[in-house]
């Protein structure tokens, strides 16, 4: 929507004229929204974000979540959803974890999989059939040459390494999986490639950890979770979504506006997480496209913000 651009950046939402929003409103016929740092941050709710995506909803938008979050299966994130006074069901919410049990069944994987990550990303390979090993601790308990030479005998039918959020990952960890890695039959599956958590102290997302076995193994992951293509794909042939006429809400711009992005959907970023107007600014100062890229359509201080002037 030119008319509510300025300087080829992004417009703040907080400062449009009811005109503006309304002519906004009517631009978009379905809202994808991330969850964490945009609807909650942990278990808080961001105050006024179930009002405005049950009021979007209610005037006929449809509603999706996509979330890189893979320590929960989606049953989980309904209920959370639920709890903190969304009107959502399983038909509405798409997880990382999810998305990469489903892109293992789509190809008719029948081996095992070496699993990084917790029990939500075991549990959905699980539920799509997939039989799984390596979730929970694996400590390193005297010398590597040790563990190689006494405790660990590789599983002969691992056929690919998937990988995610792990709070327990470890030089074992990191061994076995370039173990595996080491027959390139054996796929490389990652559930996204978050630098870091939404939160007060910076604890590190599945990106470093990718990162470390990418460098250590020589190959690259696959990644389903946004920004990844996979992601969109799925989206475009699992839902009946317009492109051009749906918005992606995100708070972190490397993965949800640079999905947005991606997709061709329009972009809006909240402050209430990762990424800020300073942010913005710096992205809007580079002379690399690519972090233009990175850029939103609209940004506003938290979806709640928009209650006032949407309703």
């Amino acid at each position: 929507m030119p008319s509510m651009k300025y300087d080829d950046g992004p417009f703040c939402l907080n400062k449009a004229k009811k005109s503006e929003i309304k002519h906004w409103m009517n631009s978009f016929d379905t809202v994808i929204s991330d969850c964490d740092g945009v609807l909650w941050l942990g278990n808080r709710v961001l105050p006024g974000s179930p009002d405005v995506i049950n009021y979007f909803q209610s005037i006929g938008k449809q509603i999706y979540f996509i979330t890189n979050n893979s320590e929960k299966i989606r049953s989980e994130f309904v209920q959370k959803a639920q709890r903190l006074g969304y009107k959502v069901d399983a038909s509405n919410i798409l997880s990382s974890a999810y998305l990469a049990a489903a892109s293992l069944k789509e190809r008719n994987f029948t081996k095992k999989a070496y699993v990084i990550g917790t029990s939500g990303l075991t549990r959905e390979l699980k539920m799509a059939g997939i039989h799984s090993v390596g979730h929970g601790p694996d400590v390193l308990q005297s010398t590597i040459d040790d563990m190689l030479h006494n405790h660990f005998v590789p599983h002969n039918d691992i056929g690919a390494v998937v990988v995610g959020y792990d709070e327990h990952f470890s030089i074992p960890k990191l061994t076995k999986a370039c173990t595996y890695l080491d027959d390139n039959d054996v796929e490389f599956i990652a559930t996204n490639a978050d630098e870091r958590e939404p939160g007060k102290f910076i604890v590190p997302g599945p990106g470093p950890i990718i990162a470390s076995i990418e460098n250590c193994s020589g190959r690259q992951a696959t990644i389903v979770g946004k920004p990844s293509n996979y992601v969109c794909d799925y989206i475009l042939r699992h839902t009946n979504v317009t492109p051009e006429r749906t918005l992606m809400i995100g708070d972190r711009c490397n993965t949800d506006i640079l999905f947005g992005k991606n997709c061709n959907f329009q972009t809006l970023m909240v402050e209430s997480g990762i990424h800020n107007r300073n942010d913005l600014e710096e992205f809007m100062q580079s002379d690399d496209e690519e972090i233009h890229r990175l850029v939103p359509d609209y940004y506003c201080k938290s979806l709640g913000s928009l209650l006032p002037l949407i309703k």
